[in-house]
């Protein structure tokens, strides 16, 4: 089955990719959708160390916290992002990585991957990470086909604070647009070869219908909430505005010289 969703809201679209995870489909599903403007972090990350959230909030961008592990990524209407869900038993790391190549072969273009990352020449097109639960696998990537790579250096350029963090960190890479090397390229051609890459079957089904099945109100409230976004964040401590700070699920909680910031969010 291949899902494709009409909508840009990164909260949305990253509900809908969980609500299909625990609908448990017996059949691999194929999830297509694209962004407004936001950084997407996983789900062990810390987001004042991978972002830079003044910028992002002078811009409008959004922040966004994924279930999958791996690092941050920007994500905007110039960025593809694929999901594919299965049974646990049927996943392989390799089938994700494996439909991408065989979509940009397809394209004229050689591609490689090097670890969860896919490449083109030396500069990563695209990454990817999974999670793992009970019965079920999500495994998804992102395609840069023409980001706004600017955009994209800043918000996932951070301001240089000290951190003492346990928190998965970003791996940089130089990276490029699909169409950089195929100039001609189009969003609607990108996802087209995509999906016959999948190769299931070519009826779209649209992820409207989704958003009306029981419990996607809760997941969508969880991934617009401040706990899940801020709060989800591993213990860590960072040097700021001349204080050193303990801070835990996103509050500040020590030490005692902090005074008045205790108790509040960071960074309070």
């Amino acid at each position: 089955m291949i899902i494709v969703s009409d909508y840009r809201d990164p909260h949305l679209n990253l509900a809908i990719e969980e609500m299909l995870m625990r609908q448990a489909p017996d059949k691999p599903v194929l999830f297509l959708w694209r962004s407004l403007p936001a950084v997407i972090i996983g789900k062990n990350q810390n987001p004042w160390k991978e972002c830079d959230l003044e910028f992002m909030e002078s811009m409008h961008m959004t922040i966004a916290r994924r279930i999958s592990g791996g690092g941050a990524v920007y994500h905007d209407p110039g960025n593809l992002n694929c999901c594919l869900i299965t049974q646990r038993t049927a996943y392989n790391p390799d089938d994700l990585s494996a439909i991408m190549l065989r979509a940009i072969a397809s394209l004229g273009m050689e591609a490689r991957r090097g670890g969860n990352s896919l490449f083109i020449q030396q500069r990563k097109i695209s990454g990817s990470a999974y999670c793992l639960q009970k019965n079920m696998a999500l495994h998804h990537c992102t395609l840069l086909v023409s980001a706004d790579l600017d955009a994209l250096r800043r918000a996932l350029t951070p301001h240089k604070e000290c951190f003492d963090s346990k928190a998965v960190e970003s791996i940089p890479s130089p990276v490029a647009n699909l169409k950089d090397f195929l100039p001609g390229i189009t969003m609607d051609q990108a996802a087209e070869t995509i999906r016959r890459s999948f190769g299931d079957s070519q009826r779209i089904h649209h992820a409207a219908d989704i958003c009306q099945q029981p419990d996607f109100r809760d997941i969508y409230a969880k991934h617009r909430s401040w706990d899940w976004t801020f709060g989800h964040t591993p213990r860590f401590s960072v040097e700021h505005g001349g204080k050193s700070l303990t801070v835990e699920h996103g509050m500040v909680t020590g030490p005692a010289g902090a005074g008045s910031l205790i108790g509040k969010r960071f960074p309070g």
